[in-house]
C-alpha cells in the first residue's frame, strides 16, 4: 500500500507502507427498527468500505435478533452481525468513524484476531 508519494527531479517516488494487512473481527448491533432491505445495505456499504480499502471479508454471520441484558437506547433487541476481515489498521480507524457516525448501527466493537501475527 502506497503511504506517499514525493516528486523529486521530475521523478515520483513512492514509499510504501511496511505494515501488511490484519485480522480483525467486528460485532456491530444495528438498529432493531430498520427494515431488512437497509440492514442488507448497510451490511454491503461496509464490506465495500472494507473491499474497496485494499482489505478482505473473510466472513460475514448475520447472527440476528438477540434480545438485550439491558435498554441501550430504550430499546430491548437488537440485529448482530459479525464480520471477520483483514485490513490495513488505518482503515480501520476510518471504519470506527463511519461506524460511530451512523445512527442505525447502535453498538459496535473492532477488535484484532491474533496480534502475535505480525
Amino acid at each position: 500500500k502506497v503511504l506517499l508519494k514525493i516528486k523529486e527531479n521530475n521523478t515520483i517516488k513512492e514509499i510504501k507502507q511496511i505494515i501488511k494487512p490484519r485480522s480483525y473481527e467486528l460485532m456491530m448491533i444495528i438498529n432493531i427498527n430498520t427494515t431488512e432491505k437497509e440492514r442488507n445495505e448497510l451490511i454491503e456499504n461496509y464490506k465495500k468500505f472494507i473491499t474497496d480499502n485494499s482489505g478482505e471479508i473473510l466472513k460475514v454471520e448475520n447472527i440476528g435478533e438477540k434480545e438485550f441484558a439491558y435498554l441501550i437506547n430504550k430499546m430491548k433487541k437488537g440485529y448482530y452481525v459479525l464480520f471477520d476481515f483483514k485490513a490495513y489498521p488505518d482503515d480501520v480507524v476510518k471504519l470506527q468513524t463511519l461506524l460511530k457516525n451512523n445512527e442505525k448501527v447502535i453498538r459496535f466493537m473492532v477488535i484484532r484476531k491474533d496480534p502475535k501475527e505480525d
